[in-house]
């Protein structure tokens, strides 16, 4: 059967030609041996500029999504020697970094909240009241 009449070349494509190595051409053929399925020399390497065309589409994606999107992360920049103390608390006495400095959150927030409390009184009082602490 033809290509055109198998959907495998459309009328709008285009044609290019590409160099490769012997090495990557050896490559390309060794795999398509072991994989028939995969078709031609052609439609191999077309499938590969798509998959990785489309990968880096997904990436982009993800990364905006990250971006935009709140997860319950902070992130904060920790100093060498501060950080490879957390480290080892967290693998240590905790099951995670993020659970050690989850607790030491905890421990400075206390139960009720009125530390909290306090602290958005006293900065409201400062915004409003002109006085700077």
């Amino acid at each position: 059967m033809p290509a055109k009449q198998a959907g495998m070349m459309k009328m709008d494509d285009e044609k290019i030609s590409l160099r490769i190595s012997k090495e990557e051409l050896q490559a390309i053929d060794s795999y398509l041996s072991a994989h028939p399925e995969q078709g031609s020399r052609s439609l191999f390497i077309k499938n590969a500029i798509r998959a990785s065309l489309n990968r880096d589409a997904q990436a982009s994606v993800e990364k905006k999504v990250e971006e935009n999107e709140d997860n319950g992360t902070i992130r904060i920049r920790v100093p060498p020697y501060l950080r490879a103390s957390v480290e080892v608390m967290g693998e240590t006495m905790y099951t995670s970094v993020e659970d050690y400095i989850c607790s030491l959150i905890r421990n400075d927030i206390d139960a009720d909240g009125q530390k909290a409390k306090d602290v958005r009184e006293r900065a409201y009082f400062v915004a409003t009241s002109g006085i700077s602490l």
